[in-house]
């Protein structure tokens, strides 16, 4: 499941051109615009990803940890 969440935190990061996104940044498209899950299953999303270290907590934004 890690390298598919690298792959999909990429993507959005990638897709947005910001190098800090918040946590309703990441979480609405992927449930909002793309429809890929659901809006409690992409903020659970999120908070796996801050859990793996896959994202960091920094100055009231979201950065990739890889």
């Amino acid at each position: 499941m890690e390298s598919e969440a690298k792959i999909i935190i990429a993507f959005l990061f990638n897709r947005s051109g910001k190098t800090q996104l918040t946590e309703s940044e990441i979480y609405l498209p992927l449930s909002m615009e793309l429809g890929w899950l659901s809006t409690t299953e992409s903020q659970e999303f999120v908070k796996y990803a801050i859990k793996q270290g896959l994202l960091v907590k920094k100055e009231g934004g979201l950065y990739p940890n890889f």
